[in-house]
């Protein structure tokens, strides 16, 4: 048994030594999209669009509430029967369908906005995934870990490659 138990062992660290070290490096993928010029100046243009869309919904908003005061004036009046009842549903319609509308818009721009936040960011993660792919080749990495999508217990900074990244990201970004 101690005999099978040595052979084993011995055959063991024959296949460990004649195994190669793998050459491995992380990456913060997020970091480097982020911090890059291209990722800023995705960021700003996502905001901008957002401004926009805020603002369309804001002007609904304002306006259902221009309607719901008019409606709470008119109903003191409706029930001292200053104004005809006629008057008085046709703001109520009015009120219900600028509601709605409001509804239609806030869903639509929600919809709206994270179809433009894919399409601004598609090009950025092409632009890290094949800066970071033909880096790794260069420098002959079997691996890359991104610390982002986690499995990183630790990391030493000498194999970071996240700095290298971002400014390979900014000298091949068109402005």
């Amino acid at each position: 048994m101690k005999k099978m138990i040595a052979i084993a062992l011995l055959m063991l660290l024959t296949t460990a030594a004649s195994v190669q070290a793998a050459e491995i490096a992380i990456v913060h993928s997020m970091r480097a999209i982020s911090e890059s010029k291209a990722g800023q100046q995705i960021n700003d243009e996502i905001k901008k669009k957002q401004a926009a869309y805020e603002s369309e919904v804001k002007g609904q908003q304002q306006k259902v509430q221009s309607l719901q005061n008019r409606l709470k004036q008119m109903r003191t009046q409706y029930q001292s029967g200053m104004i005809k009842e006629e008057q008085f549903r046709k703001t109520q319609q009015e009120l219900a369908s600028a509601g709605a509308q409001l509804n239609v818009l806030g869903e639509m721009s929600s919809v709206n906005f994270k179809k433009d936040v894919k399409k601004l960011q598609a090009p950025i993660y092409k632009l890290f995934s094949d800066v970071l792919a033909e880096y790794a080749r260069e420098k002959g990495y079997d691996a890359v870990i991104d610390v982002a999508r986690g499995g990183v217990a630790y990391g030493s900074k000498s194999i970071d490659i996240t700095d290298v990244i971002i400014k390979e990201m900014d000298n091949r970004w068109k402005k």
